[in-house]
């Protein structure tokens, strides 16, 4: 028996279209799951706030009482063909700057503007944010 996501495949094959030149073939099938990504993204959260909606057969919780289960993976629902499944991580931890000025200042009686200053010469830049986009049609 085929699965959903064999169906899916197949189908995403026959919907591609040729292309005339190699180059043009590779941005196109990187356009392709772009855009069906994009699709897949919006109808997704669709069909989760209708599995999180009050009158849904099949109901979810919100996702503030799911994350209130503690850090694991927790299963939400069962059927003969689909498991419902969350994972909830342990939170990210941040660091508070003025509470480490301040703390560092009074455990090691510092001036507070002088270790804010050597906090400050120690930041690093990170990585600048990247996106990539293919748009049909050949023109900006």
């Amino acid at each position: 028996m085929a699965t959903i996501k064999d169906t899916m495949l197949k189908r995403v094959d026959d919907v591609r279209t040729g292309m005339n030149s190699l180059r043009t073939s590779h941005y196109g099938d990187a356009f392709f799951w772009q855009e069906l990504s994009s699709l897949a993204d919006k109808k997704l959260k669709e069909a989760w706030a209708v599995l999180q909606g009050a009158k849904a057969s099949a109901r979810v919780n919100d996702d503030d009482t799911l994350r209130a289960l503690g850090a694991g993976d927790h299963v939400l629902d069962r059927t003969k063909r689909f498991v419902c499944m969350a994972k909830v991580t342990e939170p990210r931890k941040g660091l508070d700057e003025a509470l480490l000025v301040a703390t560092l200042a009074k455990k090691y009686k510092l001036d507070p503007v002088a270790v804010a200053a050597v906090i400050a010469a120690c930041k690093v830049p990170g990585k600048p944010a990247l996106s990539k986009r293919i748009l049909e049609g050949g023109s900006v």
